[in-house]
């Protein structure tokens, strides 16, 4: 399932990010820093 998460460097995306991921959801994250989501979620099913 695609989902789009908005705020995904706050503290709920944070947590939801692995159980999707662990689901083999393909996840679009919405962040203000790309710089520190990408080096926190390096993954093919995410776009930032």
């Amino acid at each position: 399932m695609n989902i789009l998460i908005t705020g995904a460097n706050g503290y709920i995306g944070q947590r939801l990010i692995p159980v999707l991921l662990q689901e083999q959801h393909q996840l679009y994250c919405l962040v203000r820093n790309r710089n520190r989501f990408d080096e926190e979620h390096a993954s093919p099913n995410i776009q930032a």
